[in-house]
């Protein structure tokens, strides 16, 4: 059994510019965004900036006015994992060939 402790220690305090992803979706799609204002009230909901999910970068609408916003209650959102976003340390050629070069 798990302490209590424990427990509350893993609970993760969203906010402002926090970037949050939307556990079981209505239609199927996850949809990622970055937290713009949170209400307060019976349930604690949250007003969100859609992100693009591949590359984090916000989504405007069709006048390319404004963003795209959604509204998430708290126990409909997770804390994102970024490790998924960065850029992993690939072999190129190119860039070893480079150094190579430069080394003789």
């Amino acid at each position: 059994m798990v302490s209590r402790s424990k427990r509350l220690n893993k609970k993760v305090v969203l906010s402002v510019g926090k970037i949050v992803e939307e556990i079981a979706p209505a239609n199927g799609r996850v949809r990622v965004g970055e937290i713009i204002l949170v209400r307060e009230g019976r349930r604690r909901s949250f007003e969100l900036i859609q992100l693009n999910p591949h590359s984090l970068e916000p989504i405007r609408r069709g006048d390319f006015a404004h963003y795209k916003r959604f509204r998430v209650t708290e126990n409909r959102c997770k804390l994102l994992n970024k490790s998924k976003f960065e850029k992993n340390a690939r072999f190129d050629s190119a860039t070893l060939f480079a150094k190579f070069t430069y080394i003789i």
